[in-house]
């Protein structure tokens, strides 16, 4: 399965993206509750590693915005934490 692929629940693609690669031919195996109330056993068997050579510069531009999207993000949300746990801050 590829990360765009449509014909897979979205939800269930990213969990399955977050399983650890299997190691020596050992598959690794999860159970997942997928939305409409189902579940999917997956067992993932192999795992190839993207490479940069073959995203073409049109593709690479949304990936490089989402990453950086999320950077900062992630960084802002732990500023907040950090100003809130250092900081007297009485919520109304």
């Amino acid at each position: 399965v590829r990360r765009d692929n449509f014909s897979v629940d979205v939800s269930l693609l990213f969990k399955v993206f977050a399983m650890p690669k299997p190691l020596d031919g050992v598959p690794s195996i999860a159970g997942f509750d997928v939305n409409g109330g189902g579940f999917a056993v997956v067992a993932l068997t192999k795992v190839e590693d993207g490479s940069m050579d073959s995203i073409s510069m049109i593709e690479r531009q949304p990936i490089t915005n989402s990453l950086g999207g999320s950077y900062g993000g992630s960084d802002y949300n732990a500023y907040l934490k950090s100003v809130e746990k250092n900081s007297e801050v009485e919520k109304l």
